[in-house]
């Protein structure tokens, strides 16, 4: 029996056949632009000029016959403000999209995703050249995973354009939207964060006409810092609530628009206050100091929010106030920044071996039954050295999808400034992934872009090269399974950053260096600034290195004279000659120490070991150990007598007394003791805290292992235990140091 296919069904499996054979669209210099768009905005003016720009340079000057593909921009009102859709198929490409950004947004998305042109910094693009390219037919709804993207950028016209182009919120960091790129205003002036301190004014509020508005502390009000950045206030106090309601109104009369403005404490506050309001605010919210802040937002916000209803009040979850209150809830027009300071980095946030991440993952979840509206601040970069290296870059990847899958508004990435002048680890990658995978964290391949980035910016010679140690150090630190590196630095002994692995790098880099020697100048200046971070490392722990053989003619001191020219050259006039200060410091105190052979149990950041045996004693010269007990110790290469040991822990207040043992041994392996362990009490009189201990009869060692217990400190009336520290460590002292004689200011 024969089977009859009627007309319908024809003409289903005619349209099939034509969408499984559909030709795809041919890209050339033939295609043409439009903007099917009447009374166009400023951005949508921008998004059909870069197309044309950048489609110029792809294919080649426009034929006069534009009969090939055409690219419709449209507007579309049912599109949220950076809302788009690209539609390729037939002969046409239509890109929609909601206002002010949508249209802007789906070009730069098109130019990037399906064209190959990247803006990798404000400075440095790449812009493939093609005879023709063909695109297969596709829709691609364009939305942000998070409404609120935000990088550390500034105000010149190149900052401003970078962000566009890589779909993120530039106006962070401005008061004043940019037209031209579509964006609107996210804060309202002062500023974009620790604005309470700017809304009340140490020199219009202060402790002698309004002394009621600052926190109780022992029984006395305080305002420990003239210009109020590291004010503790009484939230509670009506007349701070009524004065903030004030101050606020004035400043959102020039931003209505504005979606946040900061009402948040400063940088150095301790986040409390002594009066009986305040305490029992905080017994009642479960101990918690947050409730204060948030009692005081939704009193601010009470008072404005008709006034200003797009407006929501946004105060800090930062160190003193970082747990969610209980028995409170935030209003509707009241947001929250958490702050992910001290969280652990080497690891993404939520992997099983990353505890402390997990934990601050729940405090996030914590925060958000509190507070619909929740932002992030993470630390993406090492602020601690900004010429550390980092143990994986990619993991920011899964950071940002675990902050979607929470549901925060936004995420505001500190990283390290996009200006050509600096020299750090991986911060131009860095960057342009943190705002990729702000956008959609699900469409980014981690390895596959840092492929590609290494290709285009430091060339095909050397990419493969960048890429391999950037692997290198991923992998490592993967293997061990070290979680606790921080945006200060590691704490404790990361593998990535043993003398192996360094050895390892110096092979690939050189390598690197060799494939550019012929290139053009600017892939050898990249590949030489990704250099300086290993060469930083080399510098570090040159000791060791030497003794395994692998530095060659190579000298502290030369490595650190190269360094400190190259930086000089790129700090003049750049405007950021402090953190370069800081630079240079950190050179000087590394020329000093590169030849001291000392490790320690644990490290934090930049006070590595080898400070506390440089007889130095400049700000910042000490090892720090990121935690309450530890040991350090320094290996003479021989056995020497040792008949006199002085230990400087720290200075005073900041510590008033602790216990400690020091040991000895010739082989590092076994020990014995030198000093036993004792308690020792500073002196209040005396600048420094030290013990200077003779001993009863000269001890031969080659090691000398100083373990520190703990260190006291007396803040606000208690004593607290703080990580341990070490200034200095002296032996067979002849002549005792001025410094230790100095007496304490009054």
């Amino acid at each position: 029996m024969k089977k009859v296919i009627g007309k319908t069904s024809l003409f289903l499996l005619f349209m099939l056949c034509m969408s499984l054979c559909a030709a795809p669209l041919k890209l050339d210099h033939t295609m043409s632009v439009s903007l099917d768009i009447p009374n166009p905005t400023p951005a949508e003016k921008t998004a059909i000029e870069e197309l044309n720009t950048y489609l110029q340079r792809i294919f080649g000057y426009y034929a006069e016959k534009r009969n090939g593909v055409k690219l419709v921009l449209r507007y579309n009102a049912a599109m949220g403000e950076e809302e788009f859709r690209i539609t390729a198929k037939g002969k046409q490409i239509v890109i929609e999209g909601g206002r002010p950004r949508g249209v802007l947004f789906g070009a730069y998305y098109f130019l990037d995703r399906k064209l190959g042109v990247h803006w990798f910094t404000p400075y440095d693009e790449y812009v493939p050249e093609y005879d023709s390219k063909e695109l297969e037919e596709f829709t691609y709804n364009g939305k942000p995973a998070i409404r609120i993207r935000m990088e550390l950028i500034y105000s010149d016209k190149y900052q401003i354009r970078y962000a566009a182009r890589n779909l993120l919120n530039r106006a962070a960091n401005s008061m004043i939207p940019d037209e031209k790129y579509g964006e609107t205003r996210v804060f309202s002036p002062p500023l974009n964060c620790h604005g309470m301190h700017y809304i009340i004014p140490a020199h219009k509020y202060n402790l002698r006409n309004h002394p009621e508005f600052f926190a109780l502390i022992n029984g006395k009000r305080v305002n420990p810092e003239i210009s109020g950045g590291s004010t503790d206030y009484c939230l509670t106090n009506p007349g701070l609530i009524a004065a903030t309601v004030k101050e606020a109104r004035e400043y959102l009369k020039k931003a209505p628009d504005a979606k946040y403005i900061s009402i948040q404490e400063g940088d150095g506050t301790r986040g409390t206050c002594h009066c009986k309001t305040c305490q029992d605010l905080v017994n009642k919210c479960g101990k918690r100091e947050s409730a204060r802040w948030i009692y005081f937002a939704n009193a601010v916000g009470k008072e404005l929010h008709k006034e200003f209803p797009n407006v929501k009040f946004l105060v800090f979850a930062y160190t003193a106030s970082r747990l969610a209150p209980s028995n409170i809830k935030a209003e509707e027009y009241v947001a929250v920044q958490f702050c992910s300071w001290g969280a652990r980095r080497g690891l993404p946030y939520a992997h099983p071996k990353n505890r402390g991440g997990r934990e601050m993952l729940k405090q996030i979840q914590d925060w958000l039954k509190v507070c619909k509206n929740v932002l992030m601040w993470d630390y993406t970069y090492t602020f601690g050295n900004l010429w550390f290296q980092q143990p994986d870059m990619l993991l920011n990847i899964d950071n940002m999808k675990s902050f979607a899958e929470l549901g925060v508004d936004g995420v505001f990435c500190e990283d390290h400034e996009l200006r050509n002048t600096n020299v750090h680890y991986g911060y131009q990658f860095r960057n342009w992934l943190l705002a990729r995978a702000m956008w959609n964290p699900d469409e980014c391949n981690g390895e596959e872009l840092e492929q590609m980035f290494c290709r285009e910016f430091y060339g095909k010679k050397a990419g493969k090269y960048i890429v391999a140690y950037w692997k290198l150090l991923r992998e490592t630190n993967r293997k061990q399974g070290f979680s606790e590196f921080t945006p200060g630095g590691s704490l404790g002994k990361a593998d990535f950053e043993q003398p192996e692995t360094t050895i390892k790098s110096m092979k690939i880099m050189e390598q690197a260096l060799n494939a550019v020697k012929t290139d053009e100048r600017i892939y050898r200046r990249r590949v030489y600034e990704a250099f300086i971070p290993l060469k930083f490392r080399m510098i570090m722990d040159y000791a060791k290195l030497k003794s395994m053989g692998v530095m060659g003619d190579l000298t502290p001191k030369g490595m650190v004279q190269e360094l400190r020219q190259y930086i000089r050259g790129k700090s003049k006039g750049s405007g950021t000659w402090a953190r370069y200060k800081m630079i240079h410091r950190n050179l000087n105190t590394l020329e000093g120490t590169a030849s001291i052979n000392a490790s320690a149990s644990r490290v934090y950041g930049h006070g590595y070991v080898a400070k506390a045996y440089d007889k130095s004693f400049d700000r910042g010269s000490l090892w720090h150990s990121g935690t309450s007990t530890a040991w350090c110790q320094i290996d003479f290469g021989e056995k020497r007598p040792i008949n006199r040991i002085t230990t400087v822990f720290s200075k005073y207040p900041e510590v008033i007394g602790g216990d400690y043992t020091v040991k000895g041994s010739f082989d590092g392996k076994s020990w014995y003791t030198m000093i036993p362990r004792q308690k020792f009490k500073a002196d209040p009189g005396k600048h420094w805290v030290y013990t200077d201990i003779q001993l009863p009869e000269p001890i031969e060692a080659r090691f000398i292992r100083t373990h520190i217990y703990r260190l006291n400190t007396l803040i606000q009336g208690k004593v607290r235990v703080q990580d341990v520290i070490m200034y200095e460590q002296f032996y067979n002292l002849q002549e005792f140091p001025q410094e230790l004689l100095q007496t304490r200011k009054q």
